[in-house]
Order: C-alpha cells, then sequence, then structure tokens
C-alpha cells in the first residue's frame, strides 16, 4: 500500500505554518478530530491541510466574498448647477445655427465676438455661444515673476472686454483649430476639445503668417447645436 495514516498534529507540524497567521493548534483539539488519512505526496497534504487551516481553525480569518456587496455603479455627486438644452436657451441671447453647427464654427464665432473697433461692443453674440457658468482661465504672470492660474467669471470676461472696447479697437483671430470629439451614447452628447492658435491686434486680422498663441476649449453638443463649457488661454 501506498497509504499511511498520520495523525493530525504530525502532518500540521511538518508544514511549519508562520506564526503570524494565529493558528494554535492544541492536543485536545486535534485528537477530538481524529485521525486524517493522507497520501505521503506532499501536495495532497498541502492542499488538505490548507483547507482544514481555512475552513476548521480560523473560520473567521478566511475571505468571504458573500459578505462583500457588489457595487455596479457608483453615483457621483450632485451638480452644483444642471440645465436642459432649453432652460440654457432661455438663459442665453438666440445663437445664430452657423455659429454653433460644428466645433470649429463655435470657436470663430467665438472670437470673431469679442472682435470690433473702438467704442460700444455688444456682448450677446459672445454669451450665446457659452453656457452661464463657462469655466475661464489663463496664466497670469505677477510683476514679481510668479505665475499664477486665474480664474474668472463670463460676467468678468463681458466686463474687461467692454472696458477694453472703450479704450481700442480690439480684433483676434483664428489660425489653426484641431478637434478631438468623445460620442457619450448613454447621455446622447458628444465632447469634443479644441486645441487651437490665433492672434490679437488692434486692427483688423486679414492674414497672418505665424504660429500666434495656444487655446484650449472644452464642448459639449447636446440635442443640436455645441456649447462652450470651458476656454483655458
Amino acid at each position: 500500500m501506498s497509504e499511511s495514516f498520520l495523525s493530525f498534529e504530525t502532518a500540521l507540524s511538518r508544514l511549519r505554518i508562520p506564526e503570524h497567521f494565529g493558528i494554535r493548534v492544541r492536543t485536545k483539539q486535534i485528537r477530538e478530530k481524529g485521525m486524517i488519512m493522507l497520501k505521503r505526496s506532499h501536495f495532497l497534504a498541502l492542499g488538505v491541510l490548507s483547507f482544514l487551516t481555512c475552513e476548521v481553525l480560523t473560520p473567521t480569518a478566511r475571505a468571504d466574498n458573500s459578505a462583500v456587496p457588489f457595487v455596479e455603479s457608483v453615483k457621483g455627486p450632485e451638480a452644483t448647477l444642471s440645465y436642459s438644452e432649453e432652460a440654457l436657451e432661455k438663459l442665453v441671447p438666440t445663437a445664430a445655427p452657423a455659429d454653433v453647427v460644428s466645433p470649429q464654427a463655435i470657436i470663430r464665432a467665438f472670437h470673431e465676438a469679442v472682435s470690433g473697433p473702438k467704442g460700444d461692443w455688444n456682448a450677446d453674440r459672445m454669451r450665446s455661444l457659452c453656457i452661464p457658468n463657462v469655466h475661464l482661465e489663463y496664466a497670469d504672470k505677477l510683476p514679481s515673476g510668479e505665475v499664477r492660474i486665474a480664474t474668472i467669471t463670463l460676467d468678468q470676461l463681458v466686463a474687461e472686454l467692454k472696458k477694453l472696447h472703450n479704450s481700442t479697437a480690439w480684433y483676434e483671430h483664428v489660425l489653426n483649430v484641431r478637434v478631438v470629439q468623445i460620442p457619450r451614447p448613454e447621455s446622447k452628447a458628444t465632447i469634443a476639445t479644441a486645441i487651437y492658435t490665433g492672434v490679437e491686434r488692434t486692427h483688423p486680422i486679414e492674414h497672418y503668417a505665424g504660429k500666434g498663441s495656444t487655446s484650449i476649449t472644452t464642448l459639449l453638443y447636446v440635442k443640436n447645436r455645441w456649447w462652450i463649457v470651458s476656454h483655458i488661454w
């Protein structure tokens, strides 16, 4: 016969289970478990004893997957502001369809909207392109040389542009626009990021051969038009 009977105590001692498992085997407990028939194969002894260690000696230490709830999805935080497209259209001036038909179109419309001669400047076209709480950020260099990230509201930008146009003519011209679009079928919307270059002058710009400065704009398409949701320059 290739089988022999080993006491549970003897087999367990041969495995030399580390003390940090917290297993303390008492002789009385072992005798109560009776005799266990094991093959001389160390693999079989290891498998059986490992199972018994988890199931009999330390039942509370084993991983019980049934006690861990399965989370299918995580609900995000509540939005501080939430708009339907119908509500947005009531909050902003009516946009020209040609201005909001594509990411490229709305980018060019935005910079055309802030352009104009010296004098009274109308912000309606620019407001029609953006959600009311659009994020506007830029890198601001202080006289000390320190660079900070500045954030302003749409109302603040409108106020600054009005002051600018009262003092001088101002024109912005978009050069190259690169767009990455990401469809979101679950929400029936599309996200887009536009990276582009442009120039600013105090006179109309018809042709420009230079590189220009870079800006990034995040856009959202819902139902039948594009919206500007953030702009960084």
